[in-house]
């Protein structure tokens, strides 16, 4: 409650910029006086302010330029706060020649968003008392259930999964209708047509998107998470995962040789941990590798004579509703009930993996004590230091939700099986089933799924290089963004630095990405 005291304080007093903020808004004003930049009358942009990475400020004003050069949409930009003097970012906006700002904090103190909100709330915290229930939850024709369930999850600590709405989580409902209603004020103020955001999951980010799908599904929306970037037409489900590319442009892709050879060479690199991606990092660089040997020796039970199923667990407070549909809760859900299940098959040995970034969420030690709580003596929790290439020296099957771990094995020719759509979803590579029961009866006869074919590794690889290939980062921004686990106040300063750096170096404002976005408001034809 102090930091969010202090927080407000922060907003409600002016804020000061600093020396290398005045000279990135300096260099950047006079670039974009320079642009002859149309404004249509009634038409308008929407810009997520709520991320204040310098990277992502960078990505999302671009886009906004963008838009507006080729349909004379003026940008408008929603930040926290009660008056644009009092945000930290509104002085970097407009750099960009962006001066139009709604001021978030603003909206919860108007009766036509606080009164209805707050109705909302007690409507649901009475009628949804159970996770379950909650995360099918739609308000006014739209899907905010998982939202709000992923919320609840990411927000309060160690939570994984919500079997009980309880009282702590209060707050946070009322904050999601808050937010649902400041969206629909926007909508019925400014009628956008665009909007640019860094992220399409959890509340405070994923509503506005599906609101304003519902309210035209012409309506695009850009989205540029990190290095992640994906445009919502109206031909594109909100839904879909942004890492998943279509099926046109991988079947063009799947028929070239050459890029097959890429592809093959970029899984080699990406298991030896050569790609620059904090995951692939995580997993495959600085540890050990392990053979099956070796954790007998660790673990005595194993039957070298039994198939292998590596059952690899999720980061469970990361969006586990992001993409277009998940057989369990959650992730932690998911991976209780996989491995109960699984402990009760004798005729195989089953391996979990924690997920190798976990510790970025506060997670560490929390499938250990799942298995110790549930009392699986039949499963076995890998080394942390384990490699995750060593999965290759023993896995015979592979069980994700819908992690990329599913598609990475499959690159190698071992079968996956997942519980969820992900990204990978649709594209003829994975086991899929559609419900529950079916997924439990593949893990019954999981012996019976055969090594996979040479036409389904190169489905896999193919698709993996895509995804890989889809990372937009102009190299007028700094190097990388600012991730979990840094401290903000630390490096924020450092990024306009990097920035100013490239700026003088003549790095490009006006990049393919640029031109990218231009193209894709085109093709939407709105």
């Amino acid at each position: 409650m102090i930091n969010i005291l202090k927080t407000i304080v922060n907003y409600v007093k002016p804020y000061k910029s600093s020396e290398i903020e005045d000279e990135f808004t300096k260099l950047n004003s006079q670039y974009w006086k320079k642009q002859n930049t149309p404004v249509a009358e009634n038409s308008y942009c929407l810009i997520e302010g709520q991320i204040t990475c310098p990277a992502s400020i960078m990505d999302k004003a671009r886009i906004g330029k963008a838009v507006q050069e080729v349909t004379g949409a003026k940008p408008v930009v929603f930040l926290r706060g009660f008056y644009e003097e009092g945000n930290d970012v509104a002085h970097i906006y407009k750099s960009f020649g962006i001066n139009d700002f709604y001021m978030w904090w603003k909206g919860f103190l108007n009766p036509i968003i606080f009164i209805p909100a707050l109705f909302a709330t007690l409507k649901t915290i009475v009628l949804y008392k159970d996770g379950n229930k909650l995360a099918h939850l739609k308000h006014k024709g739209v899907e905010v259930g998982e939202l709000i369930y992923d919320t609840l999850i990411r927000f309060k600590p160690n939570t994984y999964t919500i079997n009980q709405i309880k009282f702590t989580h209060y707050r946070l409902i009322f904050r999601a209708f808050l937010t649902f209603y400041n969206n629909e004020y926007l909508i019925r103020k400014y009628k956008p047509k665009y909007l640019v955001t860094s992220h399409n999951v959890y509340a405070e980010f994923g509503m506005l998107p599906r609101q304003l799908k519902k309210a035209n599904n012409t309506n695009v929306i850009f989205l540029k998470d990190i290095y992640a970037y994906k445009c919502y037409n109206s031909s594109v489900n909100i839904k879909e995962h942004f890492l998943k590319p279509s099926i046109e442009l991988f079947n063009q892709k799947l028929s070239s040789p050459e890029y097959l050879a890429e592809a093959r060479a970029y899984v080699e690199n990406r298991f030896n941990g050569n790609i620059d991606q904090i995951d692939v990092k995580n997993a495959f660089l600085n540890k050990k590798t392990y053979s099956l040997d070796e954790l007998k020796e660790i673990f005595p039970k194993v039957d070298k004579n039994k198939k292998n199923i590596v059952v690899m667990s999720h980061a469970f407070s990361d969006a586990p509703h992001v993409g277009e549909g998940l057989l369990f809760n959650d992730y932690y859900d998911f991976l209780v009930k996989t491995l109960i299940h699984l402990n009760e098959n004798k005729e195989v040995n089953t391996f979990v993996k924690a997920h190798p970034s976990s510790y970025m969420w506060n997670e560490k030690g929390a499938v250990e004590e799942l298995l110790e709580k549930y009392q699986l003596d039949n499963i076995y929790i890998l080394p942390n230091n384990l490699n995750t290439n060593s999965i290759v020296n023993f896995a015979d099957y592979i069980v994700t939700a819908k992690g990329t771990a599913g598609l990475e094995f499959s690159c190698l020719g071992i079968p996956a099986v997942t519980a969820g759509k992900g990204y990978y979803y649709g594209f003829g590579i994975t086991k899929e089933p559609d419900t529950v029961e079916e997924y439990y009866n593949i893990l019954d006869n999981i012996t019976k799924i055969d090594k996979l074919d040479s036409e389904t590794i190169n489905r896999a690889l193919v698709l993996l290089y895509m995804v890989a290939q889809s990372r937009r980062h102009s190299k007028i921004l700094p190097k990388s963004h600012i991730m979990p686990g840094e401290i903000y106040s630390e490096v924020y300063l450092g990024k306009y630095k990097e920035i100013i750096e490239n700026f003088k170096n003549g790095e490009a404002m006006k990049d393919s990405f640029y031109d990218e976005i231009k193209k894709d408001v085109v093709n939407s034809h709105v």
